[in-house]
């Protein structure tokens, strides 16, 4: 039984899979949430239970970026809070005090595998990779394409909470990427009550 293979898994072989990839050009900006007490906004946790993360731990790391200021601030703070909440988002003060946000800036060409659209049909990966809480599934895939023989540079994908662009930058890419300005969070007065309108977000003391 344990040897069985699960629909969600990946193939056994890489080397005959065909990898759809997109071109991140250098330029393109992206917003990332961390907490304050991190020097490095460009650290990561090897022990996370994040989506793309390793699932052995510490085979390699990952870094995340979003399009938006609201759409980091979703995938951050929100999240699953506002499931069955039908009045404005709650969400403590201290949730939002104790971040920072740093914008992200591509400096060199990223080659990311592509789940946004018709790749994730075209390629074989099950929609449990994106859409499912349980990152399990997501995990495995995101080894599967680390070790592939293209050596992608990460994922670019949809936020299963609201669709927006994310993307999920391996540790052997990171210095692609670069801070253009860090910020604690309350400190991006524009952008924040921006994130605060839109998302319908209650502040609790």
């Amino acid at each position: 039984m344990s040897g069985r293979r699960s629909s969600l898994d990946p193939p056994g072989d890489a080397a005959g899979f065909r990898l759809l990839v997109r071109s991140i050009p250098a330029g393109e900006r992206y917003w990332r949430f961390f907490r304050s007490h991190h020097t490095n906004p460009m650290g990561w946790d090897a022990s996370a239970q994040s989506r793309f993360s390793c699932p052995k731990r510490s085979d390699f790391g990952v870094v995340y970026g979003a399009q938006t200021f609201t759409g980091a601030f979703v995938e951050t703070i929100i999240r699953d809070t506002r499931d069955g909440v039908g009045s404005r988002a709650p969400v403590r003060f201290d949730e939002i005090k104790g971040r920072c946000a740093v914008l992200l800036e591509v400096r060199r060409r990223l080659t990311l595998v592509d789940l946004t659209g018709q790749g994730p049909i075209n390629m074989g990966v099950p929609s449990d990779v994106l859409r499912w809480s349980n990152h399990r599934a997501g995990q495995r895939w995101s080894a599967f394409f680390h070790d592939h023989p293209d050596r992608p540079d990460g994922i670019i994908y949809p936020s299963r909470l609201d669709g927006g662009i994310n993307l999920a930058v391996y540790d052997r890419a990171v210095t692609s990427l670069g801070p253009l300005e860090r910020r604690p969070l309350l400190e991006w007065d524009g952008p924040l009550a921006d994130a605060i309108d839109e998302l319908e977000v209650a502040i609790k003391s």
